[in-house]
């Protein structure tokens, strides 16, 4: 199965989303993106309100490396959409996030997701080595 498609089940499954469209910037719960300082430093911001004041001290990060977790906790937790620039979600390696976390819910993606055809089933069974449930307990 496609990245993309384990990544669409996944926004489904949690009815979350992380977007990288510009048009959905000021129409989301969260936004993440790069600033400069006024000394010439790259700073990142991930703020719960994208149209409202940032809070230095809870949401501007000096480095880049605690975002991922920190996006991923949002989704996963909040139900939410997310904004992020396309640049900042390729550099963080978002995907490689997300493609873990629906590794980690593959069961429960597949026990409770009734638009996965029965081919993507079956790939997933076997990608993930899920043996189906009446085979476990015969």
């Amino acid at each position: 199965m496609e990245e993309k498609r384990k990544i669409e089940l996944l926004n489904d499954f949690f009815d979350s989303e992380i977007t990288t469209e510009d048009n959905d910037a000021f129409n989301c719960d969260y936004s993440c993106y790069e600033e400069i300082t006024a000394d010439g430093y790259e700073v990142y911001v991930f703020t719960g309100c994208p149209n409202g004041p940032v809070s230095v001290s809870q949401e501007v990060y000096y480095y880049d490396h605690a975002l991922p977790e920190e996006i991923i906790k949002v989704y996963e937790y909040n139900r939410n959409v997310i904004h992020i620039d396309e640049l900042l979600y390729d550099h963080l390696d978002l995907d490689h996030y997300l493609l873990g976390l629906f590794e980690e819910y593959v069961d429960e993606i597949l026990d409770n997701n009734d638009s996965l055809s029965e081919i993507e089933t079956k790939e997933l069974k076997e990608e993930y080595e899920i043996e189906d449930k009446e085979t476990e307990t015969a």
